[in-house]
């Protein structure tokens, strides 16, 4: 198949990074208060943050998409690697160090300092470690995520290694022996990289499946796949039965929808809001920070809506500007140099 550029995926990037973006800045109101705002209130019942959901579906589907007829073929997995290496570390490596510089030069602006360089190592080696609370994330909380990425690169990458057919099969088991032997694992890598998170990797890789054989959903079946998602994500009824990653069901029929469903001829800044989503999702703390405090030293009104409107609008403008005039220069001159032939799709 030959690779083009996906709107619909593009849109569900956006809407995955739209959804990280409101979770924080909801969580803005509590952890910098403003001296006299109220605090806003979620009433729609979703948990914003499982936008991280709907990105770990796509960036399962995204892989098999891209490697889709290179399975087995000689060098290939090596490619693989170094083009993810290109399209994720460098904007990452980037706000870490920013991350690591105010650590040390303002270490009150952030909640965990450096306490262990081998933390410090850690976090831009994608391995997950626990800082001085216990908690799993590195240096830039947000990179908790890309330590589950660059795990299911490796794997990923492993299984280019043999055909395609026998890569989904052994990619599903090791994922299903993992989730199985979760609750046996002690604190740490393990434990993270066992988390049944990963299953949404796996689904993505099904969808990816589907749609290169050329599997469409109507119209009318996908819009009610969204409608289901929105509600489970609303409802959360498998909560009680698996806890938290229940909403896994939800997430996938949402990225089943846009995956599956008739694309769609979306307006030109919907796309662009899911072309700068990786942006938008590394720079929104700053930018969130950056507002506040500016929001607080001019005495602007103690408006709760329009100070959080504020804050989601001004972090997704700064977002396409990093991914404008940083990110995506910096990714294209890499991979004019380093890559013989270029993706079409934004991946």
């Amino acid at each position: 198949m030959k690779q083009r550029y996906l709107g619909n995926i593009q849109v569900l990037r956006g809407v995955a990074a739209v959804m990280v973006l409101i979770a924080h800045a909801m969580a803005q109101f509590w952890n910098h208060p403003i001296d006299g705002m109220t605090r806003i209130r979620n009433v729609t019942g979703i948990e914003w943050g499982d936008g991280v959901h709907i990105f770990f579906v796509i960036s399962g589907f995204i892989m098999l998409y891209l490697a889709n007829g290179h399975f087995a073929e000689r060098g290939y997995p090596g490619e693989f690697i170094k083009r993810r290496i290109i399209r994720v570390i460098p904007p990452y490596w980037i706000v870490t160090t920013l991350m690591v510089a105010i650590a040390l030069f303002a270490s009150g602006a952030v909640n965990h300092g450096i306490t262990d360089w081998g933390y410090v190592l850690a976090s831009y080696l994608f391995f997950p470690m626990a800082r001085a609370d216990g908690v799993i994330h590195p240096i830039m909380g947000l990179g908790w995520t890309l330590n589950y990425e660059f795990f299911f690169y490796a794997l990923f990458a492993a299984s280019l290694f043999f055909r395609q057919a026998q890569a989904l099969i052994g990619l599903t088991i090791v994922f299903i022996v993992l989730v199985a032997i979760h609750p046996l694992m002690p604190h740490g890598a393990l434990s993270f990289w066992s988390d049944p998170i990963i299953l949404n990797f796996l689904i993505g890789l099904g969808l990816a499946h589907l749609f290169v054989r050329g599997v469409e959903v109507p119209d009318a079946a996908a819009a009610l796949l969204v409608a289901i998602g929105v509600l489970l994500l609303v409802l959360r009824p498998f909560d009680a039965l698996v806890g938290p990653r229940g909403v896994i069901v939800a997430a996938s029929l949402i990225a089943a929808a846009g995956i599956l469903g008739r694309s769609v001829r979306w307006p030109r800044p919907v796309l662009a809001v899911g072309d700068a989503s990786y942006s938008i999702y590394l720079t929104h703390p700053f930018t969130l920070n950056a507002v506040t405090l500016v929001w607080r030293k001019l005495g602007l009104p103690l408006w709760s809506v329009g100070y959080f409107m504020c804050l989601v609008v001004a972090a997704t403008l700064v977002g396409y500007l990093a991914f404008r005039f940083a990110e995506k220069p910096l990714v294209d001159k890499l991979r004019t140099v380093f890559e013989p032939r270029r993706e079409t799709l934004a991946a």
